[in-house]
């Protein structure tokens, strides 16, 4: 049986690789991947010791929110009108 911290390892050493400016697809792809698994593993940390906010909030009709929709979008900023 692997050991868990040697599979943590060798993924480490794979976003290590991947978001390094040698690798392809840098510029397009992996430059935010560091920021992006340091926001997962903040979420993560928080969901395990049960400090998560409501899974699902509700706004009122017309309000206006910023949505993070992850690595792949860049650093855009987007209005979402959720109704009830």
């Amino acid at each position: 049986m692997t050991n868990k911290n040697d599979v943590f390892d060798r993924a480490i050493n794979n976003f290590k690789y991947v978001s390094s400016k040698r690798a392809y697809h840098y510029e397009q792809k992996f430059r935010y991947l560091p920021f992006w698994l340091s926001e997962s593993s903040y979420i993560f940390k928080k969901e395990a010791n049960n400090q998560l906010n409501k899974p699902y909030p509700y706004f009122k009709r017309g309000a206006v929110i910023r949505v993070n929709f992850g690595v792949n979008e860049g650093s855009e900023q987007t209005c979402v009108l959720m109704m009830k």
